[in-house]
């Protein structure tokens, strides 16, 4: 169950990044890498090391994987933001 909420909190941040801010390209990359790159590259490569176990711990490894490259996009799009917010106001953080 908590790997379940893991990938529901990661979807909820890809929808921000592309719709609110509009990054809709950065969303879709997100998006293959979680699925090509992370989940089918570990549930190849898993396998190998941790027998049958490493298929069941492929998809929750790249959503945390996925999660974590989402929370660094918002974290960065924010300072982006707030920088631009602050050239607009004549301030300078």
């Amino acid at each position: 169950m908590p790997m379940a909420v893991v990938g529901i909190v990661m979807k909820f941040f890809q929808i921000v990044i592309s719709i609110v801010v509009g990054m809709a390209a950065e969303s879709t990359a997100l998006s293959m890498v979680r699925e090509v790159v992370f989940g089918v590259g570990f549930a190849l490569l898993l396998p190998r090391f941790f027998g049958l176990d490493g298929v069941l711990y492929s998809m929750p490894l790249s959503d945390i994987l996925t999660f974590l490259i989402a929370g660094y996009l918002i974290y960065k799009t924010y300072h982006e933001l707030n920088y631009h917010i602050a050239l607009d106001s004549g301030e300078r953080h």
